[in-house]
């Protein structure tokens, strides 16, 4: 019979490290800013990640499944870690830095990029752009499809640089936008109602309402489940979209579709995100930094143990 041990590989216990960072970070910054939080609903999401983290341990340490071990604990990480770096961003509100999204408006202008123009052509072709929305909104669900399937399938190399690069964006990307705040198009342009209404616009002109005023007098609640999302600059669904497509590539039955969907999550992206033009790029070149300097440190500082990149399907000896 095996004998029970703890093991958690460096890119777990790398980005668990960072959520701890985050989490006191959250701590210090709510005994200065002091907003109502619900607490419960915190409660039930810190539950929820420990719990397919105790898991995970549990098949990992038995040496029962290393495999679904993997995908356990990295559901737990997604969880937790968005949770603690969402709440971060929150709490670095009210903005202190000038916008620059009148400046990115004008870059988007120079290439000749007018965002109400592509809410008028989605009013116009509102099944398509139905289509875009689902796209946009299947991202997520994509992430946590694919930290399941790599950790079943055993690609432990590709899931840790999927789990770390996309911690390490994160924090860029926060940091980035703590200097130069922006918050989207919905912010600077107003479109009529009824045009809304014929786009499916999911992030609408009341969105934008409720981005001014966070920006002007902070969150007078935090809830992680009302979250908004605030980055505008780079485009951080475009960072999450790449790492999609990038960590189902070994994947041959998905990747396909994954590319599929990618490709629509762009035009998604500007109409559905309230994104400007230029964000987009700007979410790619990051997603590639991220992933360069994730597959680095797996590959390099964080080898796997015997260099193996897929889990066999005995316990790690």
């Amino acid at each position: 019979m095996k004998s029970l041990r703890l093991e958690c590989y460096p890119a777990e216990t790398f980005i668990f490290g960072l959520t701890g960072i985050l989490l006191l970070a959250n701590l210090w910054l709510y005994s200065q800013l002091g907003p109502q939080v619900e607490w419960r609903d915190y409660a039930t999401i810190l539950g929820a990640g420990t719990m397919f983290f105790a898991g995970g341990l549990f098949y990992r340490m038995s040496g029962r499944s290393p495999r679904i071990g993997a995908a356990l604990i990295g559901t737990s990480i997604l969880i937790v870690f968005s949770m603690a770096a969402s709440t971060f961003n929150y709490l670095l509100l009210p903005v202190k830095n000038p916008m620059i999204d009148a400046w990115l408006v004008s870059v988007d202008s120079f290439f000749g990029f007018h965002w109400p123009d592509w809410i008028a052509f989605a009013a116009e072709n509102p099944t398509l752009s139905l289509i875009l929305r689902w796209s946009y909104l299947s991202t997520l669900p994509q992430l946590g499809l694919l930290v399941v399937v790599l950790g079943l399938t055993g690609r432990l190399f590709d899931l840790h640089v999927l789990l770390t690069g996309i911690a390490i964006t994160t924090v860029i990307g926060i940091v980035f936008w703590l200097m130069f705040p922006s918050m989207g198009t919905t912010t600077i342009y107003q479109i009529p109602p009824d045009v809304q209404r014929a786009a499916h616009m999911l992030v609408s002109m009341d969105y934008g309402e409720k981005l001014r005023a966070l920006a002007t007098v902070g969150p007078k609640e935090l809830n992680p489940t009302d979250a908004l999302g605030l980055i505008a600059f780079p485009s951080f669904h475009m960072v999450l979209a790449s790492f999609c497509v990038y960590a189902a590539r070994p994947l041959r039955w998905v990747f396909p579709v994954f590319v599929v969907i990618y490709i629509l999550v762009i035009p998604g992206t500007i109409i559905h995100g309230g994104h400007h033009m230029i964000d987009l790029p700007a979410g790619i070149a990051l997603f590639a930094f991220g992933a360069w300097l994730a597959h680095h440190l797996v590959a390099q500082r964080w080898p796997l143990e015997g260099g193996r990149r897929v889990l066999a399907s005995e316990a790690i000896a």
